[in-house]
């Protein structure tokens, strides 16, 4: 069982008392839940039937007691998306989904991990838009340890369109990256998360800086979110920086693409601290923004 958080934003209540409690009484309103007045008063402006409904409280507790999620959780769930939290049967769909899911990760804690990065996991018809791609990334060479894997950290990957998935399948392998290596989850899920204009516009943004397209590929390949980094808060600044301190020969060995990936902290500490007595230029060079964190 996972710890649970105080009281969220957005009038979602913190955790209710134990499950055994809980399951005693069977709330049979959002309120039992946690939701407070405004956030009922919101779900009911956006799905009035809730009014009428007679199942919302065991939909509400599998959400509790079988995919252990907090009353704050719960209530960001459904509030964000009431139809497809409400509207989804129990028998015919949550439960299903649940015991899909427990079957192909193996434990409760990896569909938690799992669900509450995509919900879409537990309402959606994960035979229509799940288990077809699981079977052609398994055709792929994609290997159970490797699966599990990418439902676990980018599951959102898996319910998107079909088309975005093929594509990213096609893209990634011609980017390098082995099905069946243990990157590929994190490699597949950057893509897929990405539009292929901003996927565009990164691979430009790193051509422009001198790299050649294999160098690109490379990088991609062995740390796929490079991608997921700001060109002006991150790779641009850093650039920058890096480029003064190779100027005059601190660094010796190139730049790498694990400079542009590694925490702000850290950077800051080993370029920008080290270094800024010497070269008073790179707090200018790498922006207020650095100035601030140092």
């Amino acid at each position: 069982m996972r710890a649970h958080g105080a009281a969220g934003r957005g009038g979602c209540g913190a955790r209710a008392p134990p499950l055994h409690q809980e399951r005693a009484r069977r709330p049979r309103n959002p309120r039992g839940y946690g939701f407070k007045p405004a956030s009922i008063a919101r779900l009911v402006t956006s799905m009035p039937s809730v009014l009428s409904s007679t199942n919302i409280g065991a939909k509400l507790d599998f959400y509790r007691s079988e995919l252990d999620l907090s009353d704050t959780e719960i209530c960001r769930l459904v509030t964000t998306s009431p139809h497809r939290a409400l509207e989804a049967s129990l028998e015919g769909r949550l439960l299903p989904n649940h015991r899909l899911l427990r079957d192909l990760l193996g434990t409760d804690k990896k569909v938690i991990t799992a669900v509450i990065q995509s919900m879409r996991l537990i309402t959606d018809n994960l035979q229509h838009v799940f288990l077809p791609k699981l079977k052609t990334l398994r055709d792929h060479g994609v290997t159970e340890e490797v699966l599990v894997k990418l439902v676990t950290t980018h599951p959102k990957a898996l319910t998107y369109e079909s088309s975005r998935f093929d594509e990213g399948l096609a893209a990634v392998k011609d980017l390098g990256v082995s099905p069946s290596a243990g990157i590929f989850p994190y490699a597949f899920g950057v893509f897929a998360k990405m539009y292929q204009s901003k996927w565009d516009r990164r691979i430009k943004n790193f051509l422009s800086l001198g790299w050649t397209e294999e160098q690109v590929r490379k990088a991609f390949a062995r740390h796929p979110y490079c991608m997921l980094a700001s060109e002006d808060k991150r790779v641009l600044p850093r650039y920058t920086v890096l480029n003064l301190l190779a100027s005059t020969g601190v660094i010796k060995q190139g730049i790498k693409v694990s400079h542009l990936i590694m925490t702000e902290k850290r950077f800051a500490g080993r370029y920008i601290t080290t270094y800024q007595e010497v070269f008073p230029q790179i707090l200018e060079a790498y922006g207020a923004r650095t100035a601030t964190v140092v």
